[in-house]
């Protein structure tokens, strides 16, 4: 809107629309999302979103952001989870020799899904893509 002060209102008419549509889907993201065990996350980039969904996250590939993951890394995320159960998600663009590691380790599914939409999608697109997100949520 600062940049293009002509059309302000159509932003924020729009920015609007899209906070009620989400906050009309959140009841059942988060009705779907009850009970996951948990997950182990690549990187802190979907961190909002478990959060919005109470979805406890036990951990992350990275040891520390922008670091890629280290077998020691690794083996520690492997002992300490060893007897719980989760899954580990990560996103299209990150690699998943980690992630996979730590699927046969624990037993765990892992899950890469899409980290964004296309620049000329949808609403219903960025919202079929939660949905992705949620259904991984589950073992």
């Amino acid at each position: 809107a600062q940049l293009n002060s002509d059309n302000a209102d159509l932003f924020q008419r729009n920015a609007e629309q899209f906070r009620e549509a989400v906050e009309e889907r959140l009841p059942e993201w988060k009705s779907a999302a009850e009970g996951a065990p948990g997950v182990v996350l690549y990187h802190k980039d979907a961190n909002y979103l478990m959060d919005r969904l109470d979805v406890s996250i036990l951990g992350y590939l990275e040891p520390l952001p922008g670091i890629p993951p280290t077998g020691r890394h690794l083996a520690s995320l492997v002992r300490d989870l060893q007897d719980r159960e989760g899954v580990v998600l990560y996103t299209d663009f990150q690699p998943g020799q980690g992630a996979q590691f730590l699927e046969r380790e624990l037993g765990w599914p892992g899950r890469q899904l899409p980290s964004q939409v296309l620049i000329d999608s949808n609403r219903d697109q960025y919202f079929q893509m939660i949905d992705r997100w949620v259904e991984a949520l589950h073992p």
